[in-house]
């Protein structure tokens, strides 16, 4: 008994320690990033690298905000990631509650279908997309980046749909007897109870917004409306040779999605879970 108790200890240490050493060497490039933002010119290209060597260089920090349009290429992907998210949130959340609750003649082909649409390569989907966006005059415009956004997604309304699929069909039929219209029992039942996938999927739809690099390159042409995904790479062409600058704006574009997940992961994890497969 105490040698079985002794091995689990044994395999437990183990695994903490393999962990541990991953999430060091994960974490060695972010710290890197961190160093060279603090440090003065030319440091960054010393061999070996010297990790937070004094003295430390702050205002690399603030000349990301003096020198570069950064606060505009921020607020421009703030109201980009919002827009995605309000799209995302309402349209999945609809379509999956329809897919749980309401079994109609071809549902299962129809759900199916889009489905497959996650098959398809995004990048073969590029160029019909951008003469269509052409032909109606939006390109330059944030409407190719978002509208798509209140039509849902195939994997988001999957998830939703095991989402509500897990939810007691009583609570729909007693809001019936009570007179309650189906949009009212959507709002005002299943929605409040779909919480922690809501903010799964506002979660991964702010990452996915916020680090977009290449619809904005392809739409995208006045420098007053790039994201800041693409800012960062306008900034890259003006602080070529200036490394530790473009190192703070990398820092301070990270630490939105550092901020949000970690509030976050609670609801993420939660979310993640009820969306197993049910019957």
């Amino acid at each position: 008994m105490n040698k079985r108790i002794e091995s689990k200890r044994t395999g437990k240490i183990f695994v903490v320690i393999l962990l541990s050493l991953g999430a060091i060497i994960m974490m060695l490039p972010f710290l890197w990033a961190i160093s060279v933002s603090l440090q003065g010119p030319g440091l960054a290209y010393v061999t070996p690298p010297q990790f937070f060597k004094p003295p430390y260089h702050f205002d690399n920090y603030i000349k990301v905000f003096k020198e570069g349009n950064f606060l505009r290429y921020a607020a421009n992907s703030v109201f980009v990631s919002v827009v995605c998210i309000v799209g995302q949130l309402f349209s999945n959340s609809l379509i999956g509650f329809g897919f749980a609750k309401y079994n109609f003649k071809g549902s299962q082909l129809l759900f199916f279908t889009a489905l497959c649409t996650m098959m398809i390569p995004h990048n073969i989907m590029s160029v019909p997309q951008y003469i269509m966006w052409h032909n109606v005059g939006a390109l330059d415009t944030y409407l190719p980046m978002t509208v798509k956004m209140f039509f849902g997604t195939a994997f988001n309304v999957f998830l939703m749909r095991q989402c509500f699929m897990g939810m007691p069909n009583a609570f729909y039929e007693a809001a019936l007897l009570d007179g309650a219209n189906p949009i009212k029992i959507f709002f005002r039942i299943y929605l409040p109870m779909a919480k922690p996938m809501l903010a799964t999927m506002a979660t991964t739809t702010f990452m996915g917004s916020w680090n977009n690099v290449f619809e904005p390159l392809i739409y995208l042409t006045s420098e007053s409306k790039y994201t800041l995904s693409l800012g960062l790479l306008y900034i890259k062409g003006n602080y070529e040779h200036n490394i530790e600058l473009l190192m703070a704006a990398a820092i301070i574009a990270m630490i939105p999605v550092v901020v949000i997940y970690f509030f976050a992961q609670k609801y993420f994890v939660e979310g993640l879970s009820s969306s197993a497969v049910k019957g």
